[in-house]
């Protein structure tokens, strides 16, 4: 779950770069919709990586329970 919040995250992350490293292309080359878009990707990548963690962390619980 970790992964794959990592690699829905990832294409925002990469957009953005894009953007910021090419200062005269930013405004000309700026898309809403392409921005919203991995906006929600985004958002749906980090709920993925919450979930990942909440389960390591019932799970750790559930080990340690059960070793004492």
């Amino acid at each position: 779950m970790k992964t794959i919040g990592y690699g829905l995250c990832s294409p925002l992350c990469a957009y953005l770069l894009f953007l910021i490293s090419d200062y005269d292309s930013f405004v000309a080359k700026f898309n809403l919709l392409i921005f919203m878009v991995y906006i929600l990707l985004t958002s749906i990548g980090a709920k993925c990586i919450i979930v990942a963690v909440k389960l390591l962390d019932m799970y750790s619980c559930n080990v340690k329970g059960l070793n004492q």
